[in-house]
């Protein structure tokens, strides 16, 4: 449906120059300015610098002209408007480097989001070029994201929330970031403050993720020792140890699990430095993990497992599989174990799920003296849901 030309109040007297060519005055402004409100499928709002009707009407055939011929040219330029005109990248860029907090998080949205839409897919050279339809067309692009990064295939709802598909909590986390780089630009007189586009919250509910805390992760994993002696064949053994594996590491690395996890391969792993390395692809994007001793003992082990079963260990094997090199649902594995303890019903009647080990390694290494700037670059985003 065509977007009506009334759907800016801020400007009156709209008048046709031609069928894609429109100019308005603003509505605000004691000098009654003209702009060039619509140019084609573009709204860009520029001013035309004069108050006299013919004048901008001239003005404007002259972009139309240029844009017709163009439309990726500066037919700003063509029509008188010659100022200085700023672009996403430049501003969010700009912006970013005045940021003294959250400085990492900030950086990875601009990277990872922001720019392959705004300056990728819309080419916003202009920061007025940026409207509310815009920002709408973002939100959706933003939540299709990862269905998009899995070549449009047509994924449940299930399978897309295993794929990292935002959740409101974190789209709210991420929309300030956008709403401070249109804010910036308007300051600066990139964008006009009127017509700064609201980048609204979505409406959430809270989600947060207990931790086991006390003697509960040791029960966990006398439990998980048990349930291993308890298998009636080697292959049912070995899937238990898998999962003792990767309880343990998940609870000394703040990997989420199981879609991080499940993504680590052994050239993910640097033993040699204590490192492990979150790929790009997923939900916050390439990290640094510092591996403690406890992690980096339960990998060198599952490490031999794993070749002395081959003979010789690929770099491409995935970590979190069986010798064979089988993957297993481990998120089923763990919930069967959790109800195999038993535990208390907590107050606020949350269950123990696989994020409860990221919750686990948060609530600990704070304990331990950690800071949260720390926490943040080790595992972004973790106060959204921590709970204790």
């Amino acid at each position: 449906m065509a977007r009506p030309l009334s759907s800016s109040p801020a400007y009156v007297n709209t008048v046709k120059v031609t069928d894609e060519a429109w100019i308005a005055q603003r509505a605000t402004k004691s000098r009654a300015t003209w702009y060039l409100l619509k140019l084609g499928d573009r709204w860009p709002r520029c001013s035309l610098g004069t108050d006299d009707k013919r004048q901008a009407s001239l003005l404007t055939m002259k972009a139309y002209q240029a844009w017709l011929e163009d439309p990726d040219s500066d037919w700003r330029a063509a029509c008188g408007n010659v100022t200085h005109h700023v672009g996403f990248k430049e501003i969010a860029e700009t912006w970013l480097a005045t940021q003294k907090t959250d400085h990492a998080y900030k950086s990875g949205v601009i990277r990872k989001f922001l720019l392959p839409f705004f300056d990728g897919e819309k080419h916003v050279t202009h920061m007025a070029m940026i409207d509310q339809a815009m920002v709408d067309d973002y939100k959706i692009w933003r939540r299709d994201y990862w269905q998009r990064k899995h070549n449009g295939t047509k994924i449940s709802d299930k399978q897309a929330e295993g794929y990292g598909a935002p959740s409101a909590t974190t789209l709210n986390r991420e929309y300030p970031t956008l709403r401070q780089i249109l804010s910036y630009a308007a300051k600066r007189g990139h964008m006009d403050k009127q017509l700064v586009p609201e980048v609204a919250a979505e409406a959430s509910k809270p989600n947060p993720r207990p931790a086991f805390l006390g003697d509960d992760f040791n029960l966990l994993m006398r439990e998980i020792d048990r349930w291993i002696a308890e298998a009636g064949d080697p292959q049912t053994e070995e899937k238990r140890r898998l999962l003792g594996d990767w309880v343990w590491i998940n609870r000394y690395t703040g990997l989420r699990a199981p879609h991080e996890a499940e993504k680590l391969t052994w050239s993910d792993i640097r033993l040699d430095v204590n490192l492990l390395y979150v790929a790009e692809d997923t939900k916050t994007g390439k990290r640094e993990v510092p591996l403690r001793d406890e992690a980096v003992n339960r990998l060198n082990a599952l490490k031999k497992r794993h070749a002395a079963a081959a003979g010789e260990l690929t770099a491409s094997k995935p970590v979190f599989s069986l010798p064979s090199g089988e993957r297993i649902n481990l998120g089923d594995l763990f919930n069967a174990v959790v109800e195999r303890c038993k535990f208390p019903v907590r107050a606020d009647q949350l269950p123990y799920s696989p994020y409860s080990l990221r919750a686990t390694f948060a609530t600990f290494s704070l304990a331990e003296g950690r800071s949260y700037e720390w926490l943040e670059e080790v595992m972004p985003w973790a106060m959204n849901w921590l709970i204790v």
